[in-house]
């Protein structure tokens, strides 16, 4: 990977962040039920610092830091997708989209400079997260069919834990 296709991945990561961003504060907005309200607001708040931790790094490259309004508009037409369906199956929509993401900001680790290094592995550590909650949750899942049990404690102990 040379220079320019390493600067061109900085920008991803923060042009990432600024649609997470986007679909979280939308997703807020057209949810109504408290509990939701709060996981989504714990999920807003992750993608709004995250992207305020980018901006220094941008910053030393001369990368842009403004948020590109047309990829903010794609993500609020999704939030509005995903509020219209139950939470666990916006969920297991949402969180594999994250996979690519962690992908390919290992790809950046690899040949990152050492300065850069510790702020990557935080990002994608971040964006692995979503990714994680999902297998967790489609593990628990899976266990409990197997078992022939009854699933109706997945949904209050899955809802009071995301």
């Amino acid at each position: 990977m040379d220079k320019q296709d390493y600067l061109a991945g900085i920008g991803e990561l923060y042009a990432a962040e600024v649609l997470s961003e986007a679909l979280a504060n939308r997703w807020l907005e057209l949810t109504t039920d408290p509990i939701e309200r709060y996981k989504i607001g714990l999920f807003l708040q992750l993608e709004s610092e995250a992207k305020v931790r980018l901006r220094p790094l941008l910053a030393r490259y001369g990368i842009s830091l403004v948020e590109d309004e047309k990829q903010k508009a794609a993500s609020v037409a999704e939030a509005e997708h995903f509020a219209t369906h139950p939470w666990k199956e916006a969920m297991t929509a949402l969180s594999p989209l994250c996979l690519p993401y962690a992908n390919r900001f290992q790809s950046l680790l690899e040949v990152a400079p050492p300065e850069d290094a510790p702020l990557l592995r935080f990002m994608i550590d971040h964006v692995s997260i979503m990714n994680c909650r999902y297998q967790a949750w489609q593990s628990v899942r899976h266990r409990a069919n197997r078992r022939s049990a009854p699933t109706s404690w997945l949904s209050s102990s899955t809802h009071s834990h995301m």
